[in-house]
């Protein structure tokens, strides 16, 4: 069973509106901020992330999912509008250690286009 990391910074963290979504075999990994500052953040009834080239550091937590989990996420975060992207970010309470990759959704305006992954169920979007 291929497990995927997964960042979440608004209804899905802990004490958020959606965070039963991840149900009990996901794992938290710990507090991470991204590491690139190329995010802005705003509030529309509920946090949205959106990819530019200037913009902040995005604090959020990392959870270990399963498949099933992760197809619960992207099914409800793709029909919000969001869609998959995988960002770079490091544990806040050990900021040299190596940053993790993880899958995060966002909002975007750019232009991208997608490869597949995980046989067709989940797309990474690569920004031009």
């Amino acid at each position: 069973m291929n497990r995927s990391l997964l960042f979440v910074y608004g209804t899905l963290k802990k004490g958020g509106g959606l965070h039963s979504v991840l149900g009990n075999s996901s794992e938290f990994k710990g507090t991470y901020i991204t590491e690139e500052n190329k995010y802005d953040m705003h509030d529309v009834g509920c946090p949205i992330v959106v990819d530019k080239d200037k913009g902040f550091r995005i604090r959020g937590e990392i959870y270990d999912v399963t498949p099933e989990c992760m197809e619960r996420v992207t099914s409800i975060e793709c029909n919000a509008g969001y869609i998959p992207f995988i960002v770079e970010a490091y544990d806040e309470d050990y900021p040299e250690g190596d940053p993790l990759k993880a899958i995060a959704f966002v909002y975007t305006t750019s232009s991208y286009y997608c490869i597949d992954l995980c046989a067709n169920k989940y797309y990474i979007c690569i920004y031009n």
